[in-house]
């Protein structure tokens, strides 16, 4: 992870999370599709990481904290938690990334995703020119519909950078979706969608 919340690191939550410096600019992090696409492997908020495309590199790395390369009790520098968001930018526009794929860590239930769905999700497809963006998440309580809580979007248009908070979610919507369910379980153990852009 290299954009953590604030809560990651302030040690509010009873731990401080170490950024993975090569993480920054590793070219794992891009895995190239068949159809010729170039996605971005994100870890939960790292797709918010995508705003600094649009973005000043300084206003991002505030809660980079503490990296696993660097065992000091204080903060990186600002200086180098720049140089690592500026790192970061390059990896994205170097391999022409126009997809973004998250692995996100959890939400409470259906209809508590939309923060997500419009300022990650909505926002990296805009960020990248209108592809695709979409977040894989555990939902506590309950799967969502199969049309609900979708995580993706498609074709957001650049004007959507700007709204703020006025931003819409840009719901994209699966092509299909089925329940798997579980061992004994009496509730489904997973929902699979089908995207395309």
């Amino acid at each position: 992870m290299i954009f953590p919340a604030r809560g990651d690191t302030s040690g509010e939550n009873g731990f401080r999370l170490r950024c993975v410096t090569e993480d920054f600019f590793s070219p794992a992090r891009v895995i190239k599709l068949r159809s010729g696409s170039k996605a971005l492997l994100c870890a939960c908020y790292d797709m918010f990481a995508l705003r600094v495309l649009h973005s000043s590199p300084a206003r991002l790395a505030q809660h980079v904290r503490y990296l696993d390369d660097d065992r000091a009790r204080a903060p990186p520098s600002r200086a180098r938690r720049v140089e690592l968001i500026e790192a970061y930018r390059t990896l994205v526009l170097d391999h022409k990334v126009d997809m973004a794929l998250a692995a996100v860590h959890q939400f409470e239930a259906p209809g508590r995703d939309s923060y997500w769905q419009r300022h990650g999700i909505a926002y990296a497809s805009a960020a990248l020119g209108g592809g695709l963006a979409l977040g894989a998440a555990h939902f506590w309580n309950a799967l969502p519909d199969s049309g609900a809580s979708t995580l993706a979007a498609f074709g957001v248009g650049r004007r959507h950078l700007a709204l703020g908070p006025h931003r819409r979610a840009h719901h994209r919507q699966p092509v299909t979706a089925k329940l798997i369910e579980g061992n004994g379980r009496k509730r489904a153990a997973a929902l699979l969608r089908l995207y395309e852009a």
